[in-house]
């Protein structure tokens, strides 16, 4: 479960006080949103506060006391009442149902692409399963309600850049077969600037085999590396206008890709 190489992000975590996400650390895929939408709008965001505060923290216990299930649902009342309860990453607000969420277009969308890698019937009444398959980080580390907002903060591209220089350069990314950079224009892959190439270590497969456009806003681009081991699709905030028929295909090539190079999901 545990890793050396998460152990060790965890440990330079906790001196460093970043983010380090979300979901199963020895999953195989790994989806990277834009930030932490953090706020006052609703209990959901109050309790996303606390787990991005407590991030590297929380990862730090769990490896200590060799948590690696999470066995009670989350509840509302008591998460909101007790300023010491932890929601905790391995699987963060555990038992929400998808119907019950109204706030969490991302995760509806991450719930599908899911049941798409996996074929599994989508259901509104089940609960959120996705963290169990998934590890979900953030392109950015400022956190903030909206992304127009975050882009405003005078150190925005800096702090992006310093992220993408150290944390997606570690060992313990570097170990998934299935990167989904679902983080639009917080990465760059185009003719000049090729940050995706770079900083993965692959390479776009060109717009007859790599390019999928289904209309302005519904898009994503798929690169491999140079043995074919790893798998990077680049495309948009996966949120409210994501159509499902991108997210059916984007579940497709990866299950295609995992096939063909005899990569285990489970």
């Amino acid at each position: 479960m545990y890793s050396k190489e998460f152990n060790d992000l965890v440990e330079k975590g906790v001196k460093e006080n970043f983010y380090l996400g979300t979901g199963r650390p020895d999953s195989r895929i790994l989806i990277v949103g834009k930030e932490v939408a953090i706020g006052n709008a609703n209990d959901l965001e109050i309790q996303n506060r606390k787990n991005y505060l407590n991030n590297a923290i929380d990862w730090k216990s769990n490896i200590k006391k060799n948590i690696v299930e999470v066995s009670e649902n989350w509840e509302i009342d008591r998460y909101l009442q007790d300023e010491s309860a932890r929601n905790n990453p391995l699987f963060a607000f555990k038992g929400v149902k998808i119907a019950d969420h109204k706030a969490g277009q991302t995760w509806r969308k991450y719930q599908k692409l899911h049941d798409q890698i996996f074929k599994i019937d989508s259901d509104n009444e089940k609960a959120y399963d996705f963290q169990e398959r998934f590890f979900i980080t953030e392109m950015s580390d400022n956190p903030f309600p909206t992304t127009s907002k975050a882009k405003k903060l005078d150190e925005f591209k800096i702090k992006l850049q310093e992220r993408k220089e150290t944390f997606f350069k570690s060992e313990f990314i570097k170990q998934f077969p299935v990167v989904v950079l679902a983080c639009g224009d917080y990465i760059h892959n185009g003719n000049e600037i090729r940050e995706i190439d770079e900083i993965f270590e692959v390479t776009y497969a060109g717009d007859e085999r790599g390019k999928y456009w289904y209309s302005k806003g519904n898009w994503f681009y798929i690169h491999h590396n140079r043995d074919r081991s790893k798998l990077v699709i680049h495309t948009r905030q996966l949120s409210a206008n994501v159509k499902g028929e991108m997210l059916f295909e984007m579940g497709k090539v990866i299950r295609e890709f995992t096939n063909s190079s005899g990569i285990s999901l489970e």
